[in-house]
């Protein structure tokens, strides 16, 4: 990770590609959250605890994305390139997380 992060302009470009695939989960995952109200369709699916995981879950992708993409480039700014990096990486913690949640080996 040292190397990703030695100087400026590597931590720099590390980031903006993080930001334009965290974008893209950010895209698709706030289209997926605008749906996720459907699985409590059915009428008795408000009781079934793995309903309530599996909205949650889809709910909070993109605002973990959201937060990661601001807080990586303020811990950039103020000159914490690797914390910067490391939070970039918790939406994809947060996503291998939610899909054991929702029972996905």
């Amino acid at each position: 990770m040292g190397f990703l992060t030695k100087t400026r302009g590597r931590s720099a470009l590390v980031l903006g590609v993080m930001t334009v695939l965290l974008g893209g989960l950010l895209l698709f995952s706030s289209v997926a959250a605008m749906f996720s109200p459907m699985i409590f369709d059915a009428p008795v699916s408000t009781e079934n605890p793995t309903a309530w995981r599996i909205f949650f879950s889809v709910v909070g992708v993109p605002v973990v994305t959201l937060l990661a993409i601001v807080l990586s480039w303020v811990a950039f700014f103020l000159q914490r390139f690797q914390v910067a990096l490391w939070i970039s990486l918790v939406p994809v913690l947060y996503v291998v997380i939610a899909l054991l949640l929702m029972g996905f080996p």
